[in-house]
């Protein structure tokens, strides 16, 4: 099932867990408000985005080591690593989206760690546009102050 021209459902499904991570048909329209106001956009701009996690079912969460509150479980985050473009380029053009107007409710780049981004859009609440770092040691660092930490 397309969610938008370049995403399908079977992407948010996918899991390093051996056990099924079906998307509850109620949710698919969260994941495509995702798709639609946030990830489309970023790929027409900077090409294929590979998803490493979409959609969680509470099992997968729990295995994965998952806040019992991550909106991976409400269809509503997507962890993503840029294929043609750089995980930088991928962050400055979040944050442009951000001060644009984009509905982002949240977006984490994990710089230290895995290279991935983390980002959300729900439709339950305000978008809170919310960027941060997490570090090596496990926090979680509104951008701003990392950034000015790192130049």
């Amino acid at each position: 099932m397309k969610l938008t021209p370049d995403f399908s459902l079977a992407e948010f499904r996918v899991t390093s867990q051996k056990i099924e991570n079906n998307v509850p048909q109620d949710y698919i329209p969260r994941l495509k408000c995702l798709c639609s106001a946030i990830l489309q956009p970023l790929r027409d701009k900077l090409g294929s985005l590979e998803i490493t996690s979409g959609f969680r079912s509470e099992r997968v969460n729990e295995l994965v080591g998952g806040s019992p509150s991550s909106q991976h479980v409400q269809a509503e985050a997507a962890d993503i690593k840029p294929r043609k473009a750089s995980p930088d380029e991928t962050w400055l053009e979040l944050l442009r989206m951000g001060e644009a107007g984009f509905p982002i409710d949240q977006a984490i780049y994990y710089l230290e760690t895995t290279g991935h981004i983390h980002v959300s859009h729900t439709t339950r609440k305000k978008n809170r546009n919310q960027f941060m770092a997490k570090t090596k040691d496990g926090k979680y660092i509104k951008w701003k102050e990392y950034d000015d930490v790192r130049s």
